[in-house]
């Protein structure tokens, strides 16, 4: 196939060069310029792009169609790598609109926890507060049992249910801390690791 590439494009250039010094078959308007004997010579002349004149014609039409047939397998090689880069380019795309929108998702996801985050700030000094107090009130009355050491006596009636009242708030109180701290060290995590 290269080689009838090759006697292609070397045709091609005789061609040119012959229609250039005006030796194009079947014309004989060079005689002005070339002998008639050298004329005839070189359009009988092989090298210079002619076939011999004993050279049959159906031999010829042979050459011609193994070169139309090597010329359509090269089509049809370049139409299937067309095919195949025009897959992949399809693959590309869709993995870029792929990645888009995991891109906009996260987008959203940081934007909704930037927002969170002064709400569950402003929550955990809350609880920070209410817990400082209520550690502070069952310090006063621990003290106060030790500065009471008359023996102990009876408590006030529901006395012990406002104690296990402010207990069990207390936990509660503490267990939502632990919750806004977790999502809050969270924030700041993805804050801090999209900047």
């Amino acid at each position: 196939m290269a080689k009838e590439v090759a006697q292609g494009r070397e045709l091609l250039q005789h061609y040119r060069r012959r229609r250039k010094l005006g030796l194009l078959p079947g014309r004989r308007t060079s005689a002005a310029t070339v002998a008639a004997e050298r004329a005839d010579a070189l359009l009988s002349h092989s090298a210079f792009g002619y076939f011999p004149p004993d050279r049959p014609r159906a031999q010829l039409q042979l050459e011609l169609a193994s070169r139309r047939k090597a010329l359509e397998a090269q089509v049809a090689e370049l139409e299937a790598a067309e095919e195949a880069q025009r897959a992949l380019a399809a693959e590309a795309e869709q993995r870029q609109h792929a990645l888009q929108r995991e891109m906009a998702a996260a987008v959203e996801e940081h934007s909704q926890l930037s927002r969170q985050l002064p709400e569950l700030r402003a929550r955990r000094q809350e609880l920070g507060r209410e817990a400082w107090r209520l550690k502070a009130l069952l310090q006063d009355l621990a003290e106060q049992r030790v500065s009471q050491q008359a023996p102990p006596r009876q408590p006030a009636p529901g006395a012990a249910e406002r104690l296990q009242m402010h207990r069990d708030y207390l936990l509660q109180l503490q267990a939502e801390h632990q919750q806004l701290k977790l999502s809050a060290d969270r924030a700041l995590l993805m804050r801090g690791t999209s900047s």
